[in-house]
């Protein structure tokens, strides 16, 4: 099978839930935005995944001059898009301000630019493992936003199932339809844990998780709020 055109697939597939809610929820429509905003630094490290986590193969080629490709930004931005929403979705909140707070200060970055630093220092020190790295990176994140906001615990720990279910969804669709023996041929097993749960990587599990328990409350707390029933 020609996996040439699977990466940039697999955004599509992702694109999809991300339409719906965008087209569905308005009043999510900003935290949508901006969330995706904040995750899209993530593109500028995708070159560190290269090969030691996978070797996926581009659709445009802009790859030679550039290192990232439309594929990166594309899985950068409707990936944090959905986990920064999705627990308002599916449980049908909305934001209210928090405490009355209505300035942005500068110290509600703190998990943002902590997550990053660390990242990307366990990466310059373990460039072997930047799945790893990252996952680290967005659990210290989650817990420092969990752990001084307490109202954001319950939302931040369901978005991380909420979003590592959709996420083996669309990669079930994907791996077993789609794309069937994409991971053998593009994922670097052996590199990875070995462990493979519904012919997808633990990794790929942790990953989602990670995010999603992350990216949940980002907005939020950035922005001093906390979600409400409609």
């Amino acid at each position: 099978m020609d996996f040439r055109t699977g990466y940039f697939a697999g955004n599509l597939i992702i694109f999809l839930p991300w339409l719906l809610i965008f087209i569905n929820r308005r009043d999510l429509r900003k935290e949508m935005v901006i969330g995706g905003l904040l995750s899209l630094p993530l593109v500028f490290t995708a070159p560190w995944f290269i090969p030691e986590y996978w070797n996926p193969a581009y659709l445009f080629g802009f790859i030679p001059y550039t290192k990232i490709g439309v594929e990166d930004v594309m899985f950068a931005f409707f990936p944090g898009s959905i986990a920064t929403v999705i627990f308002e979705y599916i449980e049908n909140k909305k934001l209210v301000r928090y405490s009355g707070k209505k300035k942005v200060r500068y110290l509600n970055l703190t998990p943002y630019l902590l997550s990053i630093l660390i990242f990307v220092g366990l990466d310059l020190l373990f460039p072997d493992y930047s799945i790893y790295n990252l996952m680290l990176g967005c659990a210290v994140g989650a817990f420092v936003i969990i752990f001084t906001r307490r109202d954001l615990f319950e939302q931040s720990v369901t978005s991380g199932f909420l979003f590592m279910l959709l996420y083996f969804v669309m990669f079930t669709l994907f791996n077993y339809i789609l794309y069937p023996g994409y991971i053998d041929n593009v994922y670097s097993l052996n590199n990875l844990s070995g462990v493979i749960v519904f012919q997808l990587p633990l990794e790929e599990y942790v990953f989602s998780f990670s995010l999603g328990i992350f990216w949940s409350g980002i907005y939020e707390y950035i922005f001093n709020f906390r979600t409400s029933k409609r």
